[in-house]
């Protein structure tokens, strides 16, 4: 005893000697603080600047580390002739690009800026305007529209990412891979926490079921590591703007040597193909099981890690982030894992074996995954949200950006699949149960199991009725339907002419199947969630003449208790007629006050102008004329003193555009 003893000490010790060195591997790899994508937070020359003075450089600060390869920066004139001394590079620290500049003449200048995440992997563009002013302060306007795009990926002079081909491309490639993994996870959990729960099972159908593991291991791998080699051509596509990216040695060496990014894709599609190998070659009988379950739990643990941080997942701007996904990924590898692996594997290998055995496997496998699958459900529903909020910067962006409509999309199917669940569950299976009620007691008790469950807070219950479901009384020749998460696997069969009790077996089918297609939806959702991450990040405002448009203006805002309108006509740089309105609380015009303005320009510095106004014919209405001196956006400090307050000064700006 003393020697059996110390043999599973030392076991348990090697087991947590392993996990240790996972662990540590995977922070060793781990990222520190970083974002979504490699994104712009400070310009120079700033956005829409007049300078008197022309630039020498142009500098951009970006969020995260920019890989010096492939980032860049261009600067343009109107005409679309690159402008810059092409001397584009990036700082020791991976944050900052710069490019210099000859001397500009007085003009109008986009620049254009490329950026790949040395974080995520994510490739970023964007453009803004900055303008050179003549001696008189003016710039020269524009006689045509401005370019929008000047090398391949560029985007548009007031976007900054979009879900083009090749970015759809790696996505898509992204959620095949993610799938896989899914159903890896899937498979570890039911042979590490319900294979063993299987006391009675023969010799054979043990050997069969954990040759269909293998089988189906080595085909997730095997996608595992295409699906990576495809995320990467797409990522070349995109950077190169053709498909010679694929073969450009180069790129690829940019791509995957020169990012940290690079460094886990490398990670993911080697592990991948040396798991392929290992599970291909090794024989079963050559290892003692304990051995093999650890090294296979700490094999996809390290891959999990490595598809975490070779995207996405791992790029979360608080420090908590890449664990809070890292625990969503796993949660959905034992619910939605273990759905696909009792679809693809159990089921097929159950279908083989007499009823005696597939009666007690059933009645052993569905407690042990119900649980469990209950807990991962609940853990997928905390760490969905607290994963969203490390991204979104506010609630509008929920609905009002791509990222945030397809987080919707995602949870809208999420809940679907519990609803489904509980409709089967607690609804259908239910009522098939009570016409299998039988006079002898089913083999499979599962009142012992369900007493271990009962004292579980707020589990419990639940448990204890999911337990009660489970029993099924032994199959004849038919069809197998699976009940995932939340209770047995009922059986389609002839029920002795019952009609009632065959269609609920096979409504139970029905929504099995559509719960694992949602399933898949979900997925995509998630792989759909990393490219644009960048939409989360508002463009740049930028148009021909400073962002202004122009033309006449009628603005209202409140200033303490009073409603102010502003109108402003003609709207352009010049001799413009202000006036304001003001009414009282109650809504009635508050006459006899004085109002003036105080204008200021947004672009550049051109100090204070005080504009004076009169009370008009209509009562609470004050009008007067003011110089606009030059086109741009202009900020109108509006100050209104009134007869009920006098000692009072309301205040309020409005901001105005002038157009040439």
């Amino acid at each position: 005893m003393a020697l059996r003893t110390s043999g599973r000490l030392r076991r348990r010790v090697t087991i947590a000697k392993l996990l240790l060195c996972a662990t540590l591997l995977a922070l060793a790899l781990a990222p520190g603080r970083a974002e979504a994508h490699a994104l712009p937070v400070r310009y120079n020359p700033a956005q829409n600047a007049v300078l008197r003075n022309p630039p020498t450089q142009v500098q951009i600060v970006f969020n995260e580390h920019v890989n010096p390869d492939i980032s860049t920066l261009v600067v343009v004139n109107p005409s679309n002739q690159e402008v810059d001394n092409r001397d584009s590079q990036v700082s020791a620290d991976g944050l900052t690009m710069t490019v210099t500049l000859p001397v500009l003449p007085a003009g109008t200048y986009v620049v254009f800026w490329r950026t790949h995440s040395a974080d995520d992997g994510h490739v970023a563009a964007g453009s803004y305007i900055f303008h050179v002013a003549r001696a008189d302060g003016s710039v020269p306007p524009l006689t045509g529209k401005l370019p929008t795009g000047h090398f391949p990926g560029g985007a548009g002079v007031s976007s900054i990412n979009s879900l083009n081909g090749p970015t759809l491309v790696g996505a898509l490639a992204r959620w095949i891979a993610l799938c896989s993994l899914t159903l890896l996870l899937g498979m570890l959990f039911w042979s590490v926490v319900v294979q063993p729960r299987q006391s009675a099972l023969s010799r054979a159908f043990e050997t069969e079921l954990g040759a269909r593991m293998a089988i189906m291991a080595q085909r997730a791998l095997l996608v595992i590591a295409g699906a990576t080699v495809l995320e990467v051509a797409a990522q070349a596509v995109l950077l190169d703007g053709t498909l010679a990216g694929v073969v450009s040695v180069p790129l690829l060496q940019s791509i995957l040597f020169r990012s940290r990014f690079g460094t886990f894709i490398l990670l993911r599609a080697g592990l991948a193909l040396v798991g392929w190998g290992v599970v291909s070659l090794a024989s079963d009988r050559a290892l003692d099981p304990r051995i093999r379950t650890l090294a296979a739990t700490a094999f996809s643990l390290v891959l999990a890690v490595a598809y975490e941080f070779s995207g996405h997942g791992g790029s979360a701007p608080v420090a908590w982030g890449p664990a809070i996904d890292l625990l969503h990924l796993l949660a959905n590898g034992i619910w939605l894992g273990g759905l696909f692996t009792l679809a693809l594997v159990i089921v097929p290998a159950l279908r083989r074996r007499t009823s005696e055995e597939q009666q007690a496997y059933l009645a052993a496998s569905i407690p042990a995954f119900s649980v469990p699958a209950l807990a991962a459900v609940a853990l997928v529903t905390l760490t969905g949200p607290l994963n969203a909020t490390t991204r979104l910067s506010s609630l509008q962006q929920v609905w009002t950006t791509p990222y945030g409509l397809v987080l919707i999309a995602k949870s809208c199917l999420f809940l679907l699949m519990v609803a489904i669940s509980y409709h089967h569950a607690f609804q259908l299976r239910p009522r098939l149960a009570a016409y299998q009620v039988s006079a002898s007691r089913p083999a499979g008790d599962t009142s012992e199991a369900a007493g271990r469950y009962s004292n579980i807070p707020l589990l419990g219950s639940l448990a204890t009725r999911l337990l009660t479901f489970s029993h099924v009384p032994a199959p004849q020749e038919g069809t197998l339907a699976l009940l995932p998460s939340s209770g047995a696997l009922p059986l389609r069969t002839p029920m002795a002419g019952d009609e009632q009790q065959d269609k609920l077996a096979y409504a139970i089918t029905v929504w099995l199947r559509a719960e694992a297609t949602i399933g898949l939806g979900v997925l995509l959702c998630a792989a759909l969630l990393g490219p644009l991450a960048g939409s989360l990040t508002p463009p740049v405002a930028t148009t021909a003449s400073f962002g202004a448009s122009g033309g006449a203006q009628t603005l209202t805002q409140k200033a303490d208790t009073l409603t102010v309108t502003l109108s402003v006509d003609p709207g352009k740089f010049g001799t413009n007629t202000f006036t304001v309105t003001v009414k009282n609380a109650d809504g009635s015009p508050a006459s006899n006050g004085t109002v003036f303005l105080v204008s200021s320009m947004v672009e550049m510095d051109m100090g204070a102008n005080t504009i004076n106004l009169t009370p008009s014919t209509s009562p609470g209405t004050y009008t007067g004329q003011g110089e606009l001196p030059m086109a741009g956006h202009w900020q109108l400090r509006t100050v209104v003193r009134t007869r009920e307050d006098p000692s009072h000064l309301h205040t309020t700006t409005f901001t105005i555009s002038a157009s040439y």
